[in-house]
């Protein structure tokens, strides 16, 4: 079904918890978000809030859905690595809100990287 079926109305997808569920940050499953992702070619927008989805569902949704333009993951917490593969077919990208977020940085010299370029955009 999911190979055939496509909601192309669907521009918006909220996948986040409830901030008064804050307390428990919910798990996505890997076969959700790609199969979300499939369904939902023409999503312009992506809410992952108080989630933990994995990098890989970043990927599923930046192949399939080629009109996002926003993505909104505020207080992700499990230890994720991201990096510019995550991000590569984000073709039309236009803003990504990651606040009150931790992600796993491999070693010292990348971490310092990426807190030097954060301090340097501002």
């Amino acid at each position: 079904i999911v190979n055939r079926v496509r909601l192309k109305h669907v521009t918006i997808l909220d996948l986040s918890t409830p901030q008064h569920l804050m307390k428990k940050v919910q798990k996505l499953k890997a076969a959700i978000p790609k199969n979300l992702a499939t369904l939902l070619p023409n999503l312009r927008e992506l809410v992952l809030s108080h989630t933990e989805a994995t990098q890989l569902s970043l990927v599923d949704f930046s192949k399939k859905c080629r009109h996002l333009e926003k993505v909104t993951w505020h207080f992700h917490c499990s230890a994720t690595y991201l990096s510019g593969y995550h991000f590569q077919h984000f073709a039309n990208l236009k803003e990504l809100r990651m606040d009150n977020s931790i992600f796993y940085c491999p070693n010292q010299d990348q971490a310092r990287t990426l807190h030097t370029e954060d301090l340097s955009s501002r």
